[in-house]
């Protein structure tokens, strides 16, 4: 599914990675039916409806593979779908310092890219253009 996200930074400056908008995760929610890999949600939709329902859920979190054309190994990551105060879900995927998908990232910062993110029961795989 093509979904556009957005390279950003966090915790003051310290992290950085692509954010994963409100509408690309509404989009997700038909194809993230798979259990976050810490097995506290049985899908996106699940998580979503704790939300919904006033509960504090825990994150739901995917394994993610970033591939891109060219690059020889894929980066693997967390793709994190959290409720922020107040009331605000937001999606973000880390790029580890040292790796190429941080130097991907840092290079777009603060643009919007189309990426594939494509769900599978064990590891997401996301691909970068």
């Amino acid at each position: 599914m093509i979904i556009t996200v957005g390279c950003k930074t966090w915790s003051n400056g310290s992290q950085q990675g692509l954010r994963i908008y409100a509408d690309p995760i509404r989009q997700l929610v038909a194809d993230l039916v798979y259990p976050s890999h810490n097995t506290n949600h049985g899908s996106l939709q699940d998580f979503l409806d704790d939300v919904n329902a006033g509960v504090q859920p825990v994150r739901y979190s995917r394994r993610v593979f970033i591939v891109k054309r060219g690059m020889q190994f894929p980066c693997e990551a967390t793709a994190t779908f959290a409720l922020l105060p107040p009331t605000s879900v937001q999606g973000y995927i880390t790029a580890r310092q040292g790796t190429w998908f941080h130097d991907f990232v840092s290079a777009r910062m603060d643009t919007d890219i189309e990426v594939d993110y494509q769900p599978s029961p064990d590891v997401d795989v996301l691909l970068l253009p």
